[in-house]
């Protein structure tokens, strides 16, 4: 979710990052594998014709071979997501980078795109805007990540305060609280020099104190 033509209340600190990463300057886009850009969009009547050619894409990459590998474990407390990721793969050269966002499964606002229910919404970077940087050697990486809803909820906040301030108007609503039983910890492995994808993974918050993979 970008502010460009609209402001979008759904625009998180990660959104114009991430965009600066592929250039983006027009909403919707869709990037595969960190290329193969396609911009549509439309009305709900269009979903069907738009999402079939993202299948097509997404199938037609999903055979390449890949050398890495994301394992980890997330435990939950209250409202606090706590875990380990565990890269595998060959020595990390030119631009690699570990890149780790908190997504809610759900969320009800209205949105620039002029929908109000918004599924698998990136809420906020739990890794650093760049990513985490991975150690040179082959082999595992071990990265701890912790991410508090609370502490989200309050950034997104702050954000939509000043975007009401600096654009002198005012949401009629503020999505700005995260369930974080609706959440899930979104990593991936980019090369954020070529912007290839080379391996994702989405792991699941548990309820709270159970471990999921």
């Amino acid at each position: 979710h970008l502010s460009l033509d609209q402001v979008d209340p759904l625009e998180s600190e990660i959104s114009r990052p991430r965009a600066a990463v592929y250039g983006v300057t027009a909403a919707p886009m869709a990037f595969f594998d960190g290329g193969h850009a396609q911009a549509q969009g439309g009305d709900e009547a269009a979903a069907p014709a738009v999402f079939g050619e993202y299948r097509t894409t997404a199938t037609a990459l999903a055979g390449a071979a890949k050398d890495w590998k994301l394992t980890g474990a997330i435990r939950r407390t209250g409202d606090q997501a706590r875990g380990e990721i565990v890269v595998d793969g060959p020595a990390a050269v030119g631009h690699v980078r570990l890149v780790v966002l908190l997504c809610e499964k759900l969320v009800m606002a209205p949105g620039a795109n002029g929908l109000v229910l918004h599924r698998n919404v990136v809420r906020a970077a739990v890794s650093p805007p760049e990513g985490l940087r991975l150690t040179a050697d082959a082999g595992q990486r071990r990265l701890p990540i912790e991410v508090r809803g609370a502490d989200v909820s309050a950034r997104l906040a702050e954000q939509l305060a000043n975007t009401e301030k600096e654009k002198s108007i005012a949401f009629v609503m503020k999505p700005t609280y995260v369930d974080m039983n609706m959440c899930a910890v979104v990593a991936f492995v980019q090369d954020m020099g070529t912007r290839q994808v080379y391996a994702a993974r989405v792991f699941e918050i548990p309820s709270q104190g159970a471990t999921r993979p």
